[in-house]
C-alpha cells in the first residue's frame, strides 16, 4: 500500500497519508502547489517532520495524527460500546476539554421541565421523599408549585436538560423575570420552585452538583404591615357585623393572635374553659392540616370571645358536636370560606371610616390582627413567651421552652392579653 495518495482539486495537489492503524487513507490535506513532483517532496516531509495542523500550521507528529484518526474511527464503528463512550469522556473532562459530560441514559439527560413537572406533583419522588421523612407539603403548595412552574418555567426550560443548567443561564431568566416587572417577592418564589427540586436532585446524584446554589435571592424594600390602634378595634368590636361567623373570626384573631386558616379550623372539641387548642389549620385543598409549624399549640381565650364563641356554635344548623365547625359554612364538612372572612372584615373598616384606599395605603388585611396581637405581645411579654403566644416557635425552642414552662408561660400570655383586650372587649359589652 502507498504511504500517500494524491489528487487535484481547483489546480492544487491534495494528499492522503495512509494509516495502518485504521487501514484507511488519512482526511485529505492541501500541499499549497500544483506542481506533483514539488508536492511528493512535501508529502515526504510530512511524513519525516509531521503533518501542519491547526489556525498556526503547527508541525504534528504523523504517528499522533494517526492516533487521532484511529479513536475517531474506532468511535464510529458498530463495536464502540457505551462504557466506550464514557471512558473517553471522562478523559476529556479530565483534561478540560468539556466541564459536564452527560450520557443519553443518564438522569441529567432529562428535560428540565419535565423533571420539574415531576418533582411538584402529589405522586412524584421529591415530594414522597420529603413526606416519608415527616416534612410537611401541602396540597395548596404542591398546586402553587405546579402553577408557578407553567407561569415562569415552561417558555424558558422548553427543551433544555438538567445538565443544560448552569448559574449562568438560571440567573439571566431571573433577571428577565425580575426586570418584566414581577415582584421581589414573586421572583424568589418562583426560584425556588426550581432550586428546591435541583437541590433534592444534586443530593440524590441525579445531577452531578446544584446549578441554582449560590444564586442570590432578589430583594426589595420592605411592604408596610399595618395594625389597628386601639379606638378602632374597640370599634370593630361595638360594630354590628352583618355576618356573626366573620365578628366571631375578627374577635379570636384579635385576641389570640391565630391565622385565619387556624381559626376556619376551629370544632367544638377546641373550646376550653380558659383557652383554645389549636390542633388544625384549613385550605381548601389540604382541608384539615397541621397548623403551620406542625405543632399544636394552646391560647387562653377571654370569657367574652368564648361566650360569642359558644354562642356561633349553638346557632350552628349542622349541630353541636365536638366535629362541628365554630365558624360554620354551607357544608357540615367544610368551614365558611376564609375568604369571605377578609371581605367581611375590610367592610367592617369600611364602615368605621376607613376606606378601602385608606386600608390599602396602611396596609391593612385581616392578618393585620395577627400583627397587633404580636405587637401586643411583645410590649407585655419576654421574647420566648411572645413567640409562644404567637406560634411563632420552632420545633427546637418549643422543645426547649414548653417541656417545664408551659403553664407558667400560658397564665403569662392570659395576663397579658387580658391587659392588651380585656378594656376593649369590656368597652364594648353590650354590643
Amino acid at each position: 500500500m502507498r504511504r500517500f495518495s494524491f489528487h487535484r482539486r481547483n489546480g492544487i495537489v491534495y494528499c492522503q497519508l495512509f494509516n495502518e492503524a485504521t487501514g484507511k487513507y488519512s482526511t485529505a490535506k492541501s500541499t499549497g502547489t500544483g506542481d506533483k513532483n514539488e508536492a511528493l517532496l512535501i508529502a515526504a516531509g510530512w511524513l519525516n517532520d509531521g503533518v501542519p495542523t491547526g489556525r498556526h500550521r503547527a508541525a504534528r507528529p504523523v504517528v499522533e495524527t494517526f492516533t487521532v484518526d484511529a479513536v475517531i474511527h474506532a468511535a464510529k464503528a458498530e463495536s464502540f460500546t457505551r462504557e466506550d463512550a464514557a471512558r473517553v469522556l471522562a478523559v476529556f473532562k479530565d483534561r478540560g476539554f468539556v466541564t459536564k459530560v452527560t450520557m443519553k441514559d443518564e438522569p441529567a439527560a432529562e428535560l428540565a421541565l419535565a423533571f420539574l413537572r415531576r418533582a411538584w406533583t402529589e405522586d412524584g419522588p421529591y415530594v414522597a421523599e420529603r413526606r416519608a421523612y415527616g416534612h410537611v407539603l401541602t396540597r395548596r403548595h404542591i398546586r402553587e408549585m405546579a402553577a408557578i412552574v407553567e407561569r415562569y418555567w415552561a417558555a424558558p426550560l422548553a427543551g433544555l436538560t438538567l445538565a443544560d443548567l448552569t448559574r449562568a443561564r438560571i440567573k439571566v431568566i431571573l433577571v428577565g423575570l425580575s426586570e418584566s416587572g414581577l415582584a421581589a417577592a414573586t421572583v424568589n418564589k418562583a426560584f425556588a420552585c426550581l432550586a428546591t427540586p435541583l437541590g433534592w436532585a444534586a443530593r440524590n446524584d441525579l445531577i452531578p452538583e446544584d446549578p441554582s446554589e449560590g444564586i442570590p435571592t432578589f430583594t426589595a424594600p420592605a411592604r408596610k404591615k399595618g395594625i389597628l390602634t386601639g379606638e378602632e378595634l374597640s370599634s370593630l368590636v361595638g360594630l354590628a357585623w352583618p355576618d356573626s361567623r366573620a365578628r366571631a373570626a375578627f374577635l379570636v384573631a384579635a385576641t389570640t393572635g391565630m391565622r385565619l386558616g387556624e381559626i376556619m379550623a376551629l370544632q367544638g372539641r377546641d373550646i376550653g374553659e380558659d383557652r383554645l387548642f389549636i390542633r388544625h389549620s384549613w385550605n381548601d385543598d389540604d382541608r384539615l392540616k397541621c397548623p403551620k409549624n406542625g405543632e399544636e399549640r394552646e391560647a387562653p381565650l377571654l370569657p367574652e370571645v368564648r361566650a360569642a364563641l359558644l354562642a356561633l356554635l349553638a346557632e350552628n344548623p349542622h349541630g353541636t358536636g365536638a366535629d362541628t365547625f365554630v365558624i360554620f359554612g354551607a357544608q357540615a364538612d367544610r368551614p365558611l370560606d376564609g375568604q369571605a372572612v377578609s371581605r367581611y372584615f375590610n367592610l367592617a373598616l369600611e364602615a368605621i371610616g376607613i376606606s378601602d384606599k385608606a386600608r390599602q395605603g396602611r396596609g391593612l388585611s385581616f392578618h393585620s390582627l395577627r400583627h397587633g396581637y404580636a405587637k401586643a405581645m411583645a410590649d407585655r411579654l419576654d421574647t420566648a413567651r411572645a413567640m409562644k403566644a404567637t406560634g411563632h416557635l420552632s420545633a427546637a425552642m418549643l422543645a426547649h421552652y414548653a417541656d417545664h414552662r408551659s403553664a407558667e408561660d400560658l397564665a403569662a400570655v392570659a395576663g397579658a392579653q387580658a391587659d392588651a383586650f380585656g378594656k376593649v372587649l369590656s368597652f364594648r359589652k353590650g354590643a
